[in-house]
């Protein structure tokens, strides 16, 4: 396959792929966190 066709969301090396893994990490953290956050928030916003 040309340099040109290959998909850019593919990782070439395996460190890009361990870079992938850690930041699909990361985001699940910040959703998670922060569907907690809102969660214990929700009651006081809709009480007031």
């Amino acid at each position: 396959m040309p340099k040109e066709e290959i998909d850019v969301w593919v990782p070439e090396t395996r460190l890009g792929y361990f870079k992938l893994f850690y930041f699909g990490m990361l985001v699940a953290a910040i959703c998670v966190g922060g569907n907690t956050a809102l969660g214990s928030l929700w009651p006081t916003m809709a009480v007031g």
